[in-house]
């Protein structure tokens, strides 16, 4: 298995997964793919059987070739359901669950003058993504966390990085069959920048540290018994552990800022407002918008 995952946020797209293969023999390679075409471009994360997933991508390349005019995202979605539905009819349906055959894609969708959006496969089926999808095994620990710190109106590019970051380190702690380096992907001002890989050892155990550090503060906080001079106690020591783990990021200082470079062009968000001669990008159409969907 795997966890593969992505965000739809103000600012752009972002997936993320880790690099185990466990068909048999471990290993650990890509997992999200990219393929550009005239008009646009894709990335899709796979989770699931690696083989099948990437038989399902090649023939999403293969339906979206080099043509005179700019595909629509009626005709990307088409490409994408048929090509996740031929590789399950072929080599997933019917298939003993044993040889794990099944596989997911999410998959993020840049199209000339349209907002970067994403889909995302469960089973034969495809359907757009709001603001996030997670697939693998690790999918329920991503949807906790994501549910309790992430605010789809409001979150940004950075934030979700970071809380990838959260999710993907408990993943490879608690799921079987997730480990090795992260990669992740962004869609930012309109470009698709490189896939980004790291092993992200020292910012996943200072993650866990903190996870561990704030779960011990819930014990007196929720002792009514104990008085206040023993809660503010707690709390200062709660402090100087977070002064801690700050301090052990820093001395791998080099890791963050190289992180936000590889995925976003402008992480700090002071590139001032967009010019007002722009064309801004057009909202994707609604599902159910003759541009959207033929109903098959």
């Amino acid at each position: 298995m795997t966890i593969a995952a992505g965000f739809k946020v103000r600012d752009g797209v972002l997936l993320c997964a880790d690099t185990e293969y466990s068909g048999g023999v471990k290993f650990y390679d890509e997992k999200i793919f990219r393929h550009h075409f005239n008009g646009g471009s894709i990335a899709v994360a796979i989770a699931g059987n690696g083989t099948n997933a990437g038989m399902a991508f090649r023939d999403v390349c293969y339906g979206l070739t080099a043509r005179a005019t700019p595909y629509s995202p009626k005709e990307v979605e088409h490409a994408i359901r048929r090509a996740v539905k031929k590789v399950y009819d072929g080599y997933v349906t019917g298939v003993d669950e044993s040889q794990n055959a099944a596989f997911d894609l999410i998959i993020a969708v840049n199209l000339k003058g349209i907002e970067p959006y994403l889909l995302a496969s469960s089973n034969r089926g495809v359907a757009a993504v709001d603001y996030f999808a997670s697939r693998g095994s690790g999918w329920n620990l991503s949807d906790y966390i994501v549910k309790h710190l992430y605010d789809p109106l409001t979150g940004s590019l950075v934030e979700c990085a970071i809380i990838a970051l959260q999710f993907l380190s408990a993943a490879k702690r608690y799921c079987e069959g997730v480990s090795g380096p992260s990669q992740f992907l962004t869609i930012c001002q309109g470009v698709m920048r490189d896939t980004f890989t790291r092993d992200f050892g020292v910012a996943e155990e200072q993650i866990h540290q903190y996870e561990r550090t704030s779960a011990r503060l819930l014990f007196p906080i929720s002792d009514a018994s104990l008085d206040e001079s023993v809660i503010d106690w707690h709390i200062s020591r709660f402090a100087q552990e977070v002064k801690q783990i700050h301090a052990t990021l820093k001395s791998d200082a080099d890791w963050f800022p190289q992180f936000l470079k590889n995925l976003i062009p402008d992480p700090i968000g002071r590139s001032g407002p967009p010019s007002p001669t722009a064309d801004p990008p057009t909202p994707l159409p609604s599902p159910e918008s003759p541009e959207w969907s033929d109903g098959s």
